[in-house]
């Protein structure tokens, strides 16, 4: 039910038909802050995940020249 209902305000989001006053203000507002996590939260695993094979890259490089033993 709670996706169902971030879907449908995010949606209300780009209605451009109508002005945004009333409940489809709100909705639009709703909409644009889910949005905004979305995006974030996506943004933040793709920035964890280059990390991540970034470190496992110096961890490689270090073992290959015999400078750390894991």
């Amino acid at each position: 039910i709670l996706m169902f209902i971030i879907f449908i305000t995010s949606l209300s989001y780009f209605i451009f038909t109508r002005e945004h006053t009333g409940i489809l203000g709100i909705s639009t507002k709703a909409g644009r802050y889910f949005l905004m996590i979305a995006f974030g939260v996506g943004f933040a695993v793709l920035i964890s995940m280059y990390y991540n094979v970034a470190l496992e890259r110096i961890w490689w490089i270090l073992d290959s020249l015999g400078i750390v033993q894991i």
